[in-house]
């Protein structure tokens, strides 16, 4: 089982801060434009106006206030469940403050229906565009914040590396990452442990940056970091920069060798796949996925699949999206890495979508896999390399690739 991180004198993070007081101010600027516009209080309509109008504006208030109301439990709720890193309270929370949009949207209809187009029709839209922009702001914060927390729950129960005693890591004899000598190469998930998070371990002793060349003396040189899973920036990239957006009815993706189940879950957060299937052959990590996906709710699109995705033929077939990080070379011989391309050259339909890291041009350098990539796949540019919320996009559009299956 999982267990939440007990909170201590920790402040809450600014984004849930934020969140939380713009909420409160959206509520009370739309009581207070709601109020301005018909100068009078709750239930004093002036019926001088004509019955429509004032049953309009009556209905305005009386929405006003259930806005107010949502936003301020659904604050309540947000602060206590990030305090207390209880999903449990956060999801009523996004449903509670998405509510607040559907409503505004109704009183605007009712007020331009029943009173007629004017001024106060305008500023209620201007409002109510306001209140839609920073809506849309917040769900990608909220998006981010829930990779984070889940995140933060997998680090209660694996070592900074991430790496389990059955697990069965080789060092690739060849290719870009023949360097990584045992000796001179830490592990550390990028998943778990952000950039931030790294430099601050080592400078509190966890983590060493070098390593002695020869011992008494001042020769270092630096320790190569490497991580079997996918950053939260890298998969922000894929999913909202990288990929089109996934909302068709009967999408499916797929992730080979799904290990933390990392891309399982931002592929639920950030998209609106119908099935998420994680091939993973290590039994701890499909345990370790599936405890994540019940505590969060995903089982009703995450599915994960414990085997050799050798046996998986059907899934790969269905994919519409498939995604390969750094799946092979650290885990697989050569020549169980040529049978695993040579059934997806097989099983992948056209049209479909890879993501792979590394590119398969480097991924196929070293191997003898008789494949032509070029009567294959077509390289794809990324969807919207201008999506707002990206960092680092050039570094990771250096490393990410995009394919479709011709």
């Amino acid at each position: 089982m999982l267990y939440m991180e007990e909170c201590g004198a920790c402040s809450l993070p600014a984004a849930a801060q934020t969140a939380g007081v713009v909420s409160l101010i959206e509520a009370a600027a739309f009581v207070t434009a709601s109020f301005l516009l018909q100068d009078c209080p709750l239930g004093a309509v002036d019926h001088d106006l004509g019955p429509m109008r004032a049953q309009a504006l009556f209905i305005t208030q009386i929405v006003s206030i259930v806005v107010a109301a949502l936003a301020l439990i659904a604050t309540v709720l947000l602060f206590i469940g990030v305090h207390l890193r209880s999903p449990g309270l956060l999801v009523p929370w996004l449903v509670l403050n998405g509510l607040s949009v559907p409503l505004v949207v109704l009183a605007a209809v009712l007020f331009a229906v029943l009173a007629g187009l004017g001024e106060a029709f305008l500023l209620m839209t201007a409002i109510l565009l306001v209140g839609i922009c920073v809506s849309s702001t917040k769900t990608e914060d909220e998006s981010d914040d829930l990779l984070k927390t889940i995140a933060d729950d997998i680090k209660e129960v694996l070592p900074p590396d991430a790496v389990l005693p059955s697990e069965n890591i080789s060092t690739p004899l060849v290719g870009e990452n023949a360097d990584c000598d045992p000796r001179h190469t830490l592990h550390v998930d990028a998943f778990l442990y952000d950039d931030e998070q790294v430099d601050d371990m080592c400078e509190d002793g966890r983590l060493d940056r070098n390593y002695c060349l020869q011992c008494g003396s001042h020769k270092t040189r630096p320790l190569t970091f490497i991580s079997h899973s996918a950053s939260r920036e890298r998969l922000r990239y894929i999913f909202r920069a990288l990929l089109p957006p996934l909302e068709r009815e009967g999408t499916v993706i797929l992730d080979v060798g799904s290990r933390l189940g990392a891309v399982l879950y931002a592929a639920y957060i950030y998209t609106k796949a119908t099935k998420i299937f994680g091939v993973e052959i290590n039994k701890d990590f499909c345990n370790l996925q599936r405890d994540i996906i019940k505590k969060y709710n995903f089982q009703d699109r995450v599915v994960v699949l414990e085997g050799d995705v050798t046996n998986a033929a059907d899934v790969i077939r269905a994919a519409d999206v498939i995604v390969m990080n750094n799946v092979f070379e650290f885990f697989m011989p050569a020549e169980k890495q040529v049978a695993v391309w040579r059934l997806l050259r097989a099983a992948a339909r056209p049209g479909a979508l890879l993501v792979t890291v590394p590119a398969l041009e480097a991924a196929f350098a070293h191997l003898q896999t008789g494949i032509d990539l070029t009567s294959w796949v077509r390289p794809v540019p990324p969807h919207d390399p201008e999506a707002p919320g990206l960092v680092d996009i050039a570094e990771e559009a250096e490393h990410v690739r995009l394919y479709e299956v011709m």
